[in-house]
C-alpha cells in the first residue's frame, strides 16, 4: 500500500481511562487514633475534577468524570497526521489526610504504535508523576494527557488501516507515611529557561539562568538567603532567629548592605580561616589562589557564633550546602551548589543583568587576595572584602542539575 493511502487512515482511540484508585482501606488499618484503629474525626477524600480541554484539540466529547470521582474516560479520533486531544484534570485532596502516590501503572504502546502515536500521562508541566509523591490535604496537582498522531511520521510507519487503541493511566494514592516527597514545581517564569538571565522558580525559590548546555543548567538565586545575623546602623549585629520556616531560604529583604540608613539583613563572614592561602590548611591550593573558585565544601561546619563564627572549619559552604539539602526535600536532584565565580558574575553583567546582579550584597566563590574574597556590592558591583568580615555581605547560591 502506497503512503498516500496510508494517510488517510485513523486511529481510534477507544475507553481511554484516566484512574485515581484510593487506598482506604490501607488508612484505616494502619492509623490509629484514640486507641482504636480507626479514621475519626478525620476524612479521606481524594478525587478528579475540574477537566479542561486544550484549544486546537480535535473535536471530540468532553471527557466523563465517573460518579466516584475516580475515574477520567474519553474516545478520541485521529484522523491525520498533525491531529491531537489534549486536556487536564485536577487530582484533589479535600480531605483532612496527607496522601502520597503509592503505585502508578499505564498501559505502553507496542514498538509499531509508538512511530505513529505520541501518548502522554504526567503533571502539567510535563514532569513525571513518580511515587511519593505527596498530595497535601487541601491541595490538588493537575494531570495533563495528550494522545497525538506524530506528524513526523514516516511514510512506511503509517498504519495500513483504521487503528483502535485501548489505554490507561493509572495513580494510586494512600495515606503519607512520612517518606512521602513534595514535588517542587519546576517552572519557566520568563523565558524558556535555555538562555542565560531566563527566570525559573523552584517551588517558591527563584532562579536566573547563568548557562544551559542541555546537560546541565547553572542557575543563580534571585535573592541571598535569610541567614546569619542582622546589622543595624550603629553597628550592633543581631544573629536572625533560626527557628522560622523561611531561615535557609531565599529572602527578597535578605540583601546584606543596602545603604548607611537601613539594616543589613542576611550577612555572614566567609570562612574561619583563609584556608585558600595557607598550604598546611589546604595543600590542594598551595600558596596560590588565582584559582575560578576557592568555595570548598570541606570547609562547611556550623560557625560556633552565627554573628562571630570562630571555627576554623566554617566557611559559607556551611549555609550552601544546606541549601542545597532544602531544595532536595522538595523532591529534586541537585547535582551540586556553590557561589557565583568572579568568572560568572562578569559574564552575567556583560550579557545585560547588571541590575539583577547588583540587587543585594554577597560573597562570590573567587580570592582576589590571601585575605580578601570578591564580592558584589548592592548597587555597585565588585569589591575585594577581607574574609572575616560579618557586617555587610550576604550568602547567594548558584545550583547546578539537570535540565
Amino acid at each position: 500500500m502506497n503512503s498516500d493511502n496510508k494517510n488517510n487512515k485513523k486511529i481510534i482511540i477507544v475507553a481511554l481511562l484516566l484512574i485515581i484508585s484510593i487506598g482506604f482501606s490501607i488508612i484505616s488499618s494502619s492509623l490509629t487514633i484514640n486507641g482504636v484503629s480507626s479514621i475519626k474525626g478525620n476524612t479521606w477524600d481524594v478525587h478528579f475534577e475540574n477537566v479542561q480541554v486544550k484549544s486546537g484539540s480535535v473535536t471530540a466529547p468532553i471527557p466523563v468524570i465517573s460518579a466516584s470521582e475516580t475515574t477520567v474516560t474519553y474516545n478520541v479520533t485521529l484522523n491525520q497526521p498533525g491531529d491531537f486531544y489534549e486536556f487536564t484534570v485536577d487530582a484533589v485532596n479535600d480531605g483532612t489526610i496527607d496522601a502520597m502516590v503509592e503505585t502508578v501503572s499505564t498501559t505502553g504502546l507496542a514498538e509499531t504504535q509508538q512511530k505513529y502515536l505520541i501518548y502522554q500521562a504526567s503533571y502539567q508541566d510535563d514532569s513525571e508523576i513518580i511515587v511519593k509523591h505527596s498530595l497535601k490535604k487541601q491541595s490538588s496537582e493537575t494531570y495533563k494527557v495528550r494522545v497525538e498522531y506524530n506528524s513526523e511520521v514516516e511514510g512506511d510507519d503509517l498504519p495500513d488501516s483504521d487503528q483502535t487503541v485501548s489505554l490507561s493511566f493509572s495513580v494510586n494514592y494512600v495515606q503519607a507515611d512520612g517518606t512521602e516527597i513534595s514535588r517542587a514545581l519546576i517552572r519557566a517564569i520568563s523565558g524558556d529557561g535555555t538562555h542565560i538571565g531566563d527566570e525559573i522558580a523552584i517551588d517558591s525559590e527563584e532562579f536566573y539562568v547563568l548557562n544551559n548546555d542541555n546537560t546541565n543548567i547553572t542557575l543563580f538565586a534571585k535573592y541571598n538567603l535569610y541567614v546569619g545575623s542582622s546589622c543595624d546602623p550603629e553597628g550592633t549585629v543581631t544573629p536572625l532567629p533560626t527557628s522560622g520556616s523561611g531561615y535557609n531560604l531565599q529572602d527578597a529583604t535578605a540583601k546584606g548592605w543596602v545603604n548607611e540608613s537601613v539594616d543589613f539583613i542576611g550577612i555572614v563572614k566567609f570562612s574561619g580561616t583563609n584556608y585558600w592561602y595557607d598550604s598546611g590548611l589546604k595543600p590542594k591550593y598551595g600558596a596560590s589562589y588565582s584559582v575560578s573558585s576557592v568555595y570548598d565544601t570541606d570547609y562547611a561546619q556550623a560557625p560556633n557564633s552565627i554573628a562571630n563564627p570562630t571555627n576554623t572549619n566554617y566557611s559559607v559552604a556551611y549555609y550552601v550546602q544546606a541549601y542545597k539539602n532544602k531544595l532536595e526535600n522538595l523532591g529534586v536532584t541537585i547535582n551540586s551548589a556553590r557561589l557565583m565565580t568572579y568568572q560568572e558574575s562578569e559574564t552575567f553583567k556583560n550579557a545585560g543583568f547588571n541590575n539583577e546582579l547588583v540587587s543585594s550584597s554577597y560573597w562570590l566563590a573567587t580570592a582576589s587576595t590571601s585575605t580578601q574574597i570578591w564580592a558584589i556590592v548592592s548597587g555597585t558591583g565588585l569589591n575585594k572584602t577581607t574574609y572575616t568580615s560579618n557586617d555587610s555581605r550576604g550568602v547567594r547560591p548558584v545550583i547546578i542539575m539537570e535540565p
